[in-house]
């Protein structure tokens, strides 16, 4: 048997060139058009309003540190430590007549301590002084309040600025380090 090729001439070689070529091209083409053609939203659609959009990119969960939006305090990271264990704190107990700013200094620092500052020092996290306790506080104590609530104001270590308490009045964050320095004396 003798094998004979099917371009005998040099015009049916560049036929067969050419085909070669464009039968892909058009081939590819119309694929492409037909997996295109599926039915997309149009101008009439709703899914390109920016309402549509912005719910499919928003976040599946969203995360907020804002302790002024809370009213419920802040519960304790480690089950360990509740705050029903914590020590009682009298800042003043005697029988003369107390001026009514400390008790409300008092109250504000208690009320700040257990809203942002309770999350990591009821259970010493990333190295915070836990509540009441003497030797962890005790060169803290040294410093004086001034130094410990510039200290906090600024961030230091772990802590970021302000604590947890990024709303709070330096006098309040004042009055929270004064509430905690009560506690570990």
């Amino acid at each position: 048997m003798s094998e004979e090729s099917f371009i005998k001439t040099p015009k049916q070689l560049i036929w067969a060139v050419v085909l070669a070529f464009i039968v892909p091209i058009i081939v590819i083409v119309l694929l492409v058009s037909f997996v295109t053609s599926a039915k997309k939203p149009g101008a009439g659609s709703d899914a390109f309003t920016p309402e549509a959009v912005a719910e499919r990119i928003a976040p599946v969960a969203k995360f907020e540190l804002d302790p002024a939006a809370s009213t419920t305090p802040v519960a304790p990271v480690a089950p360990a430590a509740a705050p029903s264990a914590m020590p009682a704190v009298t800042a003043v107990t005697s029988s003369a007549a107390v001026p009514a700013a400390t008790v409300a200094a008092v109250d504000a620092g208690k009320a700040l301590y257990e809203k942002a500052c309770m999350a990591c020092h009821v259970a010493a996290v990333a190295g915070a002084p836990k509540f009441g306790d003497k030797t962890a506080w005790a060169p803290r104590i040294k410093l004086g309040v001034d130094a410990l609530t510039a200290s906090v104001i600024k961030g230091k270590g772990a802590m970021p600025p302000r604590g947890a308490a990024g709303g709070a009045s330096d006098a309040d964050i004042k009055a929270a380090v004064q509430y905690m320095v009560n506690a570990a004396k």
